[in-house]
């Protein structure tokens, strides 16, 4: 899956551009879901969304749809370039790695490279710890049977 990064990155030379379907791909990164999700809750199909997201202008009853979806304005997929809607997301951020320009009631969008970070930390350490705790039982049933 590719990353809020590499989207950014490939919209380097594009600036200044309104890409309505860029646009709804990069929320939807920004909600790390796939096509397939971002198909199901706007009741649409998957080659519909790859379709949508290639395409430069986009019909306002597809945008009001892909909008209510992803929960957001209709007018940040179809009045704002990418730059816009990166620099306001970057200028969102609270302190939780979520962003208030993407609300309502479903999920808030974590993309926070610390947040993240920290999570592969944390199952590194339980992996080791329970790596430990294996080897330390291995450890005290030799250690019983030598004394057996």
């Amino acid at each position: 899956m590719s990353t809020i990064t590499e989207s950014i990155e490939q919209s380097i030379g594009k600036k200044g551009r309104i890409h309505h379907g860029e646009n709804t791909r990069m929320f939807r990164k920004m909600r790390n879901w796939d096509q397939g999700e971002l198909a199901e809750r706007a009741g649409i199909s998957q080659s519909s969304i790859s379709n949508y997201e290639k395409d430069e202008k986009l019909q306002d009853d597809v945008i009001e749809k892909l909008a209510k979806a992803l929960g957001i304005d209709p007018i940040y997929i179809k009045e704002k370039t990418e730059d816009d809607i990166f620099s306001y997301f970057i200028g969102n951020m609270n302190g939780s790695g979520s962003t208030n320009i993407v609300g309502n009631d479903i999920d808030t969008c974590h993309i926070h490279p610390l947040n993240k970070i920290s999570e592969l930390y944390d199952a590194l350490l339980k992996e080791k710890q329970d790596q430990l705790d294996f080897w330390k039982s291995q450890a005290e049933t030799y250690k019983a049977q030598l004394n057996a």
